[in-house]
C-alpha cells in the first residue's frame, strides 16, 4: 500500500489559513474607513433631493429647474473622472482620495451659500468635479488589495454604506429641515447642507492617516501575509495581462469598455432619477418633511440586508452576467410599481426593488472591467466607464422633473427609467458570451475566504 503524502495536506491547510487570516485583517481595515467615505459622498451627493422639500419653494424653483441642477452634477463628474483616475494612479490612493474629500467636503457645505439658479447650478457642477475621483479611485484601490473573488462583496459594502446614507440620511435630513429653520437667521435646508457636509471633512483626515497605498506598506499585515496577498494579486493581474496588455488609449477605445459603459449608463439611470426625485414622490401622499425621511428608512433597510445575500451568493458560484440581469429586471418592476399614485406602501416597496436590483447590479458589475484591464489601463477604463455610465445622472433627474412639468404626474418618466433597465439587463445577456462572467473554476469550487 503506497505511503500517504500529508506534506501537501498540511501546506494547503496552511495556506487557506494565510490566506483567511489575511482577507479577514484586510476586510478589518479597508471596509470600516470606505463605508464611512461612501457614506459622506453618497450623503453630500443626494441631499440636495431633501432640502428640495423647502428650498424649491425658497428659491422659486420650478420642477424642471431643479432637475437640471441636480442632474448637472454629472457634468463636472463626467469631465473630470477620467484624469482625476489616472492622476490617483500616479500620486497614490492615500494622498489623492484625502484631498477629494476634503474638496468636495468644502463644496459640498457652499450648497448653503447659493441665492439664485444660476449659482445652483455652479455650485452642483463643482461638487461633481470634486467627486469625480472618488467611485473609480475606489475601484481600482480594491483590486491592489482583494482578490478577485472577494471582489464583489467588497463592492457591495461599498453599496451598503451609500444605503445606510440613505437610511439614516433620510430622517436625519427630514429633520434638520424642521429643527434647524431659522436658527441663526439661517433656513432649515441651508444647515442641511452646512452639517451634512462635516463627514466628508472628518474621513478625509481619517483617510490621510490610516490608508496604506500600496501592500507593502501595511504594517498591520505580517510578512507572510503581505507576501501571500502580494503574490495573489500579482498572479490574477499576470493571468489578465497574459490575454494582451492594453495601454491607456487602447483601453479606452476597446469595443468590451464602451459596451459596458452603455450597459452601466442604462443600469443605473433609474437609481440615479428615483434618488433625487423620491422624497418628493414620497411627500405627494400628504407626509411631512419628518415622515418622508423615516418612510424612506424601510426601502434602505431592506436593501441593505437583501444586497449581502446578492453578491455572496455571485461570489460563492462565481456567476456573474445572470446575477447582474436578474437585478436589471427587478429594478424595472421596482419603478413600475412605484410610479403609481394610488399607495404609498406600494411605491415604498417599488423603492425597495429599485434600490435593492440598482446595488446588486452595481457591486457585481465592476467585477468586470477588472477582469480584462490592469494598472494604468483598469483607472482609465473604470472612470471612462463610470464616468459615461453617469451621464445619467444628469438625464435621470431631468427627465423626471420634464416630464413631470409637462404631464403633471411621475407616470411617464419612471415607465422610461424601467425600460432602461431592462435594456441594460438585455445589453448584459447579448455581451455575456464576449466577456468573462463567470470568477474561475477554482474560486467558486472552494468557496470565498474568510
Amino acid at each position: 500500500m503506497p505511503a500517504i503524502d500529508s506534506t501537501a495536506g498540511a501546506f494547503a491547510t496552511n495556506d487557506l489559513e494565510l490566506e483567511r487570516s489575511t482577507i479577514r485583517k484586510v476586510v478589518f481595515r479597508l471596509v470600516p474607513i470606505f463605508l464611512l467615505c461612501n457614506f459622506a459622498n453618497y450623503l453630500d451627493r443626494t441631499n440636495v433631493g431633501f432640502a428640495a422639500l423647502t428650498m424649491n419653494r425658497d428659491m422659486q424653483f420650478d420642477a424642471t429647474t431643479f432637475g437640471i441642477g441636480a442632474g448637472i452634477f454629472s457634468l463636472g463628474y463626467v469631465l473630470f473622472q477620467v484624469p482625476s483616475n489616472v492622476i490617483m494612479e500616479r500620486v497614490g490612493a492615500r494622498f489623492w482620495l484625502a484631498l477629494l474629500m476634503m474638496v468636495w467636503g468644502i463644496v459640498s457645505a457652499l450648497n448653503a451659500a447659493i441665492w439664485n439658479q444660476t449659482s445652483f447650478y455652479v455650485v452642483r457642477i463643482l461638487l461633481g468635479a470634486a467627486e469625480a475621483g472618488f467611485a473609480p479611485a475606489m475601484i481600482v484601490y480594491l483590486t491592489y488589495w482583494v482578490p478577485h473573488r472577494q471582489r464583489s462583496r467588497m463592492l457591495a459594502l461599498a453599496g451598503t454604506a451609500s444605503i445606510l446614507s440613505a437610511l439614516i440620511g433620510s430622517p436625519l435630513s427630514g429633520w434638520l429641515l424642521g429643527a434647524m429653520d431659522g436658527v441663526h437667521g439661517l433656513a432649515g435646508w441651508r444647515w442641511l447642507f452646512l452639517i451634512e457636509a462635516i463627514p466628508a471633512l472628518v474621513m478625509g483626515l481619517v483617510v490621510a492617516l490610516l490608508l496604506n497605498s500600496k501592500v507593502d506598506h501595511a504594517g498591520w499585515l505580517t510578512e507572510q501575509e503581505r507576501g501571500w496577498l502580494s503574490r495573489t494579486i500579482e498572479a490574477e493581474r499576470v493571468e489578465r495581462e497574459s490575454a494582451g496588455r492594453h495601454s491607456l488609449g487602447q483601453a479606452l477605445a476597446h469595443p468590451r469598455v464602451l459596451m459596458l459603459a452603455l450597459i452601466y449608463f442604462c443600469m443605473i439611470l433609474s437609481l440615479a432619477g428615483m434618488g433625487m426625485w423620491m422624497p418628493l414622490m414620497i411627500k405627494q401622499f400628504g407626509l411631512t418633511n419628518a415622515q418622508v425621511g423615516w418612510a424612506l428608512m424601510a426601502p434602505n433597510a431592506v436593501a441593505v440586508v437583501g444586497l449581502q445575500f446578492w453578491t455572496r451568493h455571485s461570489d460563492r458560484t462565481g456567476e456573474r452576467t445572470w446575477h447582474i440581469i436578474a437585478a436589471c429586471l427587478l429594478v424595472a418592476l421596482g419603478v413600475l410599481l412605484s410610479a403609481n399614485t394610488v399607495s404609498a406602501t406600494l411605491a415604498l416597496t417599488g423603492l425597495a426593488f429599485v434600490i435593492l436590483g440598482s446595488w446588486s447590479a452595481i457591486a457585481i458589475f465592476w467585477t468586470l472591467p477588472t477582469m480584462f484591464l490592469t494598472g494604468v489601463a483598469a483607472a482609465g477604463a473604470v472612470a471612462l466607464i463610470n464616468s459615461v455610465g453617469n451621464v445619467s445622472g444628469f438625464f435621470g433627474p431631468y427627465l423626471i422633473g420634464l416630464l413631470r412639468d409637462h404631464t403633471g404626474s411621475f407616470t411617464v418618466s419612471l415607465v422610461a427609467l424601467a425600460v432602461s433597465s431592462v435594456i441594460a439587463a438585455l445589453l448584459v445577456g447579448l455581451t455575456a458570451g464576449n466577456s468573462p462572467s463567470r470568477a474561475p473554476a477554482r474560486y467558486a469550487e472552494e468557496g470565498p475566504a474568510g
